[in-house]
């Protein structure tokens, strides 16, 4: 079985797993229910941005364009994946 592309996930700097169709959502939602995050941390671009599969495993953005092409779950060849790139 192909392993699948599920979540858009944004790692906080506490460990804990946000997942969401996109890493923006993931944000805005666990901001809302009381996350905080890190202007600079935000800014800088420090948060680890990835994506879970349908394994249950995190990879990063890199990792994911390949994983997402060989599934069928987008057309293009990319260096990396954002969740604009695909529906979940």
């Amino acid at each position: 079985m192909t392993e699948k592309i599920i979540h858009a996930c944004v790692i906080h700097p506490s460990g804990e797993k946000l997942c969401w169709p996109s890493h923006t959502e993931a944000m805005e939602i666990a901001s809302r229910h009381g996350v905080k995050f890190k202007e600079e941390d935000i800014l800088q671009d420090k948060l680890q941005k990835g994506f879970i599969t349908d394994s249950g495993r995190f990879v990063t953005m890199e990792e994911a364009w390949e994983i997402a092409y060989n599934a069928g779950q987008t057309k293009e060849k990319y260096n990396k994946l954002f969740s604009y790139l695909i529906n979940l």
